[in-house]
C-alpha cells in the first residue's frame, strides 16, 4: 500500500486522570482565578477599543480630574473629599458609603492613615464611554513606608449626577497576585 492509499487514523484519546488528594487547590484559588479572569477580560476589552475614539477631549479632562481627585482624597485621608466625588449610593472597593463601623469609608481611610498608605497613578487611564456611564481602568501603585509597593488595577464606573461626573463604584484588583498565579 502506498502513502496515497493509506487511510487516516483517528487520534487516540487518553482518559483524564483525577488530581491526587494532596494536590487539590483551595476553593478560593478557583474563585480568585475567575474574578481575575473577568477583570482581565474587562481590561483587555478597554485596551482593544482604544482610548482616543471612545470619549471626547472634554470628557477626558473631566475623567482625569475625577481620578486625580479620588487619588488626592485617599492620599489626604479625607473621607469627605472622597464622598464628595461619589454618588450618594456609591460602593468604593466594597465599602458602602452609608455603612458604619468597620465597613465604613471612614474606617478604611483611618486604616490607610495608620499604616501611612499612599496611592499613585501609573500611566494614563483607559476610558470608555458606554452611554449612561463612563468606565475607567487605571493602573496604580500603593504602598507604605514600611512595605513594598504593590501594583493594582483600579476599575471605576463614572456617572453623571446633577451634571457632574461622579464615581458610582470602584474596585481595585492586586496585579501582583495575578503575576504570582501566572495569569
Amino acid at each position: 500500500m502506498t502513502n496515497a492509499q493509506r487511510l487516516p487514523t483517528e487520534p487516540q484519546e487518553s482518559a483524564p486522570t483525577a488530581p491526587s488528594e494532596g494536590r487539590r487547590l483551595p476553593w478560593w484559588v478557583g474563585t480568585l482565578a475567575l474574578v481575575l479572569a473577568v477583570a482581565v477580560g474587562v481590561g483587555i476589552g478597554f485596551l482593544a477599543s482604544g482610548r482616543d475614539s471612545v470619549t471626547s477631549s472634554a470628557e477626558d479632562r473631566e475623567v482625569e480630574q475625577v481620578v486625580d481627585d479620588l487619588f488626592a482624597g485617599w492620599n489626604a485621608y479625607d473621607a469627605d473629599a472622597i464622598r464628595a466625588i461619589a454618588t450618594d449610593d456609591a460602593v468604593l472597593n466594597t465599602h458602602d458609603l452609608t455603612a458604619t463601623g468597620a465597613l465604613s469609608l471612614e474606617a478604611a481611610v483611618e486604616r490607610n492613615r495608620e499604616v501611612g498608605r499612599s496611592v499613585e497613578r501609573v500611566g494614563d487611564p483607559i476610558v470608555q464611554d458606554i452611554g449612561a456611564a463612563i468606565d475607567v481602568v487605571q493602573l496604580l501603585r500603593a504602598g507604605t513606608a514600611s512595605s513594598n509597593n504593590d501594583d493594582y488595577i483600579l476599575v471605576l464606573r463614572l456617572v453623571r449626577e446633577d451634571g457632574t461626573l461622579k464615581v458610582e463604584w470602584d474596585r481595585a484588583y492586586n496585579y501582583e497576585t495575578w503575576r504570582s498565579l501566572g495569569l
